[in-house]
């Protein structure tokens, strides 16, 4: 096979882990907060758990964290070896189970699963949950990986083309020889291991090499140290280093005997928060972070964390392999660490005493671990300085982020402008890539800015062949802190995808229409706002209604308000678009057409819907200097435009000579940049009022 191919099958592994950890987030938060509920503790409420309707409560919550957390490794196994052949093959695969079943296969042969009738040995059932990690993860990418180099190497030699089979019958009877080849590759790895070393299983032998590490070591700082870097370590890689090194915890470092080092001291002022002592990350993303999204991630994870449930914000920045915060992550806990044993040792804080829970939150664990209030000012001092190592990388994050961020708005734009060029119609929010992922994240944050009033309008406006300012156009505008101002239509895109076209537009039309009063006082009673409508709200029955109720709150006059369509809305000459006309005019409201070129279609919408006023293509209006078709073309539209009585705007007007132009052609109105851009309403007052 060729090397090419086969060091491809390795690509996809880092994001398969990175999506299927993630994909488990809902198991982990699922069983963090049963396992919270289970465990707070308070005398009255473990007794009200424990015995109300005999223990109903507790046994519901200790289920919930059996089934979820007690099974993490089995889920993720299975979210793992989905997510890497999904990304190899395509989201358009009809299924990854074969794949996902031969990793199972595997997954089961590493933890020891069917040791039980062979050596008469108990499997422990505690392997599905966070201990058997190091199995899931070894099972997920070694079992796919192999798998679909098997399936390369056997391709199209079982195919069964006959009556009753498709395509879900042949990619599973195609499968059949890789699935057998990967599971007796591992079950061969997993005897030879047994046979050689006496251990049960892969899992077994992996544990095992951990612990060895620490059988010659006596309790001690270095001690400590070694086990607060290898577990922390193996956090980053998704591995559960605080489980897998649960043996080490309880033989070397659980019982409190008087010295500085346990494991309750470790618990309490190195790992606040949780692994990595996220709650200092909670805290520097809050305070420093600028990236919305962070930001609110961080708040949702901020009361978990308190109790030291912290895998949403570990899974969900993500902090695992993410390796521009790897190195805080290692090295905030050795600072603390290192900070808390020299305080202990040199008597600022008393020793730990007592074995505190691990879900009691910070500053009272603190306390109650030393029996001082000297634990809880020596937890602060550590949240403090931990803090201050975190900032500036989650700052470099921040500006990480934002430069690949804008690499994909541009991508995102790109995707858009090609849709409208193609007229093949695209869901940015469904694209399974890095813009899709953009797409979902401004749809929540274009629902806050709605909110916020952070989305605005401007204002271009629109002058007659005397000089007179008559008119203006709203224009859509939202200036994100990241993204600069966004590109217009892919505000309107995202929004008709999230649901919320008719709530942004509703927001326009009130904010342009609440800006008519002043424009009318500045430049008299005639003056016309033109603002753009789609097609779904062109037909939403509540867009009448909400418009009268505008003219009425506004008291606007007829002709104040001017509701522009495009051509590309592609509106049909039937019943309800006549109905709608008609009772725009009844309200009021003048009816613009964007977009105007003379092709068949837009003499057809001129023919049979009688719009007030038309605006000339720009791309006619920029070629008309240089081409005389284009300059027939501008002079026809002035022409049908006395006969049918329409009046005519011209766009994209940026020069002198194009003003001469088209004022020689007959056109009287003009928009562009020769008369003004879109800006604010008080600087579009400032400079267009004649007062």
């Amino acid at each position: 096979m060729n090397k090419n191919v086969t060091a491809g099958l390795f690509l996809p592994v880092p994001q398969a882990i990175k999506n299927g950890l993630v994909m488990v987030i809902q198991v982990l938060m699922i069983g963090s907060f049963a396992c919270l509920l289970e465990n707070i503790q308070f005398p009255l409420y473990q007794n009200f758990i424990r015995t109300f309707a005999g223990g109903t409560i507790y046994k519901i919550l200790a289920f919930v964290d059996s089934a979820t957390l007690g099974m993490l490794s089995l889920y993720t196994a299975v979210s793992v070896s989905t997510c890497y052949d999904r990304i190899l093959n395509g989201e358009h695969k009809t299924s990854s189970f074969p794949c996902v079943a031969t990793v199972l296969a595997c997954f089961f042969v590493m933890i020891g699963f069917f040791e039980g009738n062979i050596f008469d040995e108990f499997f422990n059932i505690l392997m599905f949950s966070g201990r058997g990690m190091f199995a899931a993860l070894l099972a997920s990418v070694g079992g796919s990986v192999l798998f679909a180099l098997f399936c390369r190497l056997f391709k199209t030699r079982n195919s069964l083309y006959a009556d009753g089979t498709d395509s879900v019958f042949n990619s599973t009877l195609e499968s059949l020889i890789p699935a057998a080849c990967v599971i007796t590759v591992f079950s061969l790895i997993n005897y030879i291991i047994i046979v050689t070393t006496g251990r049960t299983c892969i899992q077994d032998l992996f544990v095992a090499a951990m612990n060895k590490i620490f059988d010659n070591m006596e309790r001690s700082y270095f001690s400590g140290l070694l086990f607060i870097f290898l577990s922390q370590g193996m956090w980053f890689v998704g591995i559960h280093g605080s489980n897998l090194l649960e043996q080490v915890a309880a033989e070397k470092f659980t019982e409190i005997n008087g010295s500085i080092v346990s494991k309750s001291f470790i618990d309490n002022f190195v790992i606040m928060g949780g692994c990595g002592t996220t709650l200092a990350v909670i805290i520097a993303v809050l305070i420093f972070s600028k990236r919305k999204t962070t930001r609110r991630l961080a708040a949702m994870s901020a009361g978990p964390i308190f109790f030291n449930i912290n895998e949403l914000l570990v899974f969900g920045l993500p902090i695992v392999y993410n390796l521009s915060l790897l190195i805080p992550f290692i090295a905030v806990p050795v600072v603390m660490y290192t900070l808390s044993y020299l305080a202990v040792k040199f008597g600022l804080v008393a020793v730990t005493v007592n074995q505190i829970h691990w879900t009691t939150p910070v500053i009272l664990s603190g306390y109650q671990a030393t029996g001082s209030f000297s634990g809880s000012v020596l937890q602060i001092v550590n949240l403090a300085v931990a803090v201050l190592i975190y900032r500036p990388f989650i700052l470099r994050y921040d500006k990480k982020n934002e430069s690949e961020n804008l690499l994909n708005m541009k991508k995102l734009i790109v995707t858009l402008k090609e849709s409208e060029n193609s007229l093949v119609p695209v869901t940015l929010t469904e694209i399974k890539n890095p813009q899709g992922i953009l797409a979902k994240s401004l749809v929540n944050e274009l629902r806050s800015a709605i909110l916020t009033k952070e989305v605005k309008l401007k204002y271009q406006p629109q002058y007659d062949s005397s000089g007179k300012c008559i008119g203006a156009e709203a224009l859509l505008r939202w200036e994100h802190p990241v993204y600069g101002v966004i590109y217009p239509p892919l505000i309107v895109k995202i929004a008709g995808e999230s649901g919320m076209l008719w709530e942004l537009e509703r927001y326009i039309m009130e904010t342009g229409a609440k800006a008519l009063p002043q424009f009318i006082s500045v430049f008299g009673g005639k003056f016309k706002l033109s603002i753009n409508s789609t097609v779904a709200t062109f037909y939403n029955p509540a867009f009448i209604a909400h418009l009268k109720r505008l003219v009425e709150k506004y008291d606007l006059k007829e002709g104040n308000l001017c509701i522009e369509i495009t051509e590309e809305m592609a509106l049909g000459k039937d019943e309800e678009t006549d109905a709608v006309f008609k009772k725009l005019r009844e309200i009021g409201c003048r009816l613009a057409l964007d977009d105007f070129s003379m092709g068949h279609t837009s003499l057809k919408y001129l023919q049979q819907n009688q719009f007030d006023l038309v605006k000339i293509d720009g791309a006619l209006v920029k070629a008309a200097l240089e081409n005389q078709r284009s300059r027939d073309i501008i002079s026809s539209i002035i022409y049908l435009s006395s006969s049918l009585h329409f009046d005519v705007v011209a766009e994209f007007v940026e020069t002198k000579k194009e003003h001469e132009m088209l004022e020689k052609l007959g056109c009287a109105i003009y928009q562009g940049y020769l008369y003004g851009k879109a800006v604010s309403l008080e600087e579009f007052v400032k400079v267009h009022s004649r007062g």
